[in-house]
C-alpha cells in the first residue's frame, strides 16, 4: 500500500455506491472508508509518480480565478436528469448546473453549489471530483430554513437529489434534506452544523 496518491475517488463496489470514500495507494491499492473494502489495482485509475503531487485536474489558485469561475458557473444552464429520474425542477431548487461537451452536445459535468454559490463541487463525467474554491458545509443546507418537524441527510450531491425527488413526487414539495460532501469529513461537517440540525425535532441519516 504504502502512501496515499489520490483521494476523494468513487468506490469500485456499486452495493456500496460511495462518489468519493476511495483512496489510492502508490502501488495502485486502494480502500473505501465508506464500505471498508480493500481492492486490488484498477486499470483504470490513473496512480501518478512519486514526485507529482497534483493527482486531481489543476484547482483554481488565486483569488480572481476563483471569483472569475464562480461568476461563469453562476451563467450555466440548469436541467433535469433523466437518467436519475431527477426533473428540471428540482435541480432548479438546488441551483446545480450543468456545462457541455462542445464537440459531442452531451453533458460535460454537474456543479453542485455549496453556500449560495460560494464554492462549487464539480463532477466531471463520469466520476471525477474536483473544486472550485471549497467548503465543507453540508450540500444545500442553504435551501433550507432552520427548524422544523424533519430532516434528512444523505451521502452526496446526487442523493440529496434524489431524496428530494421522492419527496416531492409524493407530497408535491420538497421537505429539508441534505447532503455531506465526504465520508472523510463527515463528523467534522456534522458537528460544524449541529446547532443548525437540532433545530429539527427529527433527523434521519440515509448513508
Amino acid at each position: 500500500m504504502g502512501t496515499i496518491v489520490a483521494k476523494n475517488r468513487p468506490c469500485l463496489d456499486s452495493a456500496c455506491g460511495s462518489s468519493d470514500a476511495r483512496q489510492i495507494y502508490e502501488d495502485g491499492t486502494s480502500f473505501c472508508f465508506s464500505c471498508m473494502k480493500f481492492f486490488p489495482k484498477n486499470a483504470e485509475d490513473i496512480v501518478p509518480d512519486k514526485e507529482e503531487h497534483n493527482y486531481l485536474p489543476k484547482v483554481v489558485r488565486t483569488v480572481e480565478d476563483i471569483e472569475k469561475k464562480l461568476k461563469e458557473i453562476s451563467t450555466l444552464p440548469v436541467r433535469g436528469f433523466k437518467e436519475r429520474k431527477i426533473s428540471k425542477e428540482v435541480c432548479e431548487f438546488f441551483d446545480v448546473k450543468v456545462s457541455y461537451n462542445a464537440d459531442s452536445g452531451e453533458i460535460a459535468a454537474h456543479y453542485y453549489p455549496y453556500e449560495n454559490g460560494k464554492a462549487y463541487k464539480v463532477r466531471e463525467l463520469p466520476k471525477q471530483f474536483k473544486w472550485i474554491s471549497k467548503s465543507e458545509d453540508l450540500f444545500g443546507k442553504d435551501k433550507f430554513s432552520s427548524g422544523g418537524k424533519r430532516i434528512f441527510i444523505v451521502e452526496g450531491e446526487v442523493d440529496t437529489l434524489s431524496v428530494a425527488q421522492t419527496l416531492h413526487d409524493k407530497y408535491g414539495k420538497i421537505y429539508p434534506v441534505v447532503g455531506l460532501s465526504s465520508a472523510t469529513i463527515a463528523g467534522k461537517t456534522l458537528l460544524k452544523n449541529r446547532e443548525w440540525l437540532r433545530s429539527f425535532k427529527e433527523i434521519i441519516l440515509c448513508l
